[in-house]
């Protein structure tokens, strides 16, 4: 049961997540009370493993046809119960030490979070607007941790780059969902393009990205996302064939988070 839980709800994001705005603190040298800063870090964590938790608790309770992690998701649907109450008042109680930015802010990831999977009437969600669905997921985490980590909520050229490397990051990682997206008419890249287009385009994409860095960020931030990207493009040319889906979700989980690793090593040599 155990081994489940950890497989299934989405404890390494919500890490991730952590990872990566305690990160965005130190870049843009934010100074903030020990208190709010550990409300911060569990309202991030916290957040993320109660909106992935809920976006996949929905999907198993409208999916025509449930994979297996669907299916138990079904028949434990008391321990969803118990991981969404515990994010709801943690994540609650966190909120107190908000600022009205960082309030209206996350009132638009929550909207964003609510339709994301199912809309209202003839609106089946923002997920079913064709290409929109990596836009959507990049858009959620820039929000929830570069542009919170800022003291006003600004969108800066660090939030644009983010946002960037997160829709790379999404647009390799729904190449697992092809299959269902497939089946439930969710057009996006990997199952609009041919496996040759979507495999070009997805390198030009990763080579443009690494120029634009090199050329106009000149920040240790900029050259992790560069060496990241590399290592990004040399999964998908060499390794993926060789890892079973199971593991693909797992592989681009620490490749996202690898930029910020590389800046705390690089910056205080770890």
């Amino acid at each position: 049961m155990i081994k489940q839980i950890l497989i299934y709800f989405h404890f390494q994001l919500a890490i991730s997540a952590v990872l990566i705005y305690f990160v965005f603190l130190l870049i843009f040298k934010i100074t903030i009370s020990t208190e709010c800063l550990i409300a911060h870090l569990i309202f991030v964590g916290f957040g993320t493993l109660l909106g992935y938790t809920f976006i996949d608790w929905l999907g198993a309770v409208y999916a025509t046809q449930r994979d297996s992690k669907q299916r138990w998701l079904l028949e434990n649907k008391h321990y969803v119960a118990y991981i969404m109450a515990v994010c709801i008042v943690l994540g609650g109680f966190c909120m107190l030490f908000f600022t009205w930015h960082e309030f209206i802010l996350i009132a638009l990831l929550f909207v964003i979070t609510l339709i994301y999977d199912r809309g209202y009437k003839n609106f089946g969600g923002l997920r079913m607007i064709p290409f929109c669905k990596p836009f959507v997921i990049a858009t959620v985490w820039t929000g929830a941790t570069c542009i919170l980590a800022q003291s006003e909520c600004s969108f800066t050229n660090q939030s644009f780059y983010f946002f960037i490397w997160m829709l790379i990051i999404c647009i390799v990682y729904d190449e697992k969902d092809f299959e269902i997206d497939s089946l439930t008419g969710v057009v996006t890249f990997t199952t609009y393009l041919s496996e040759s287009s979507y495999k070009y385009s997805l390198y030009t994409v990763f080579f443009l990205f690494s120029i634009v860095l090199f050329f106009n960020d000149n920040t240790t931030l900029a050259l992790c996302y560069v060496i990241a990207c590399s290592v990004l493009f040399g999964y998908k040319l060499f390794f993926q064939r060789y890892v079973f889906n199971r593991w693909h979700a797992r592989s681009i989980d620490f490749i996202m988070v690898l930029p910020f690793l590389f800046f705390l090593l690089f910056s205080y040599n770890f």
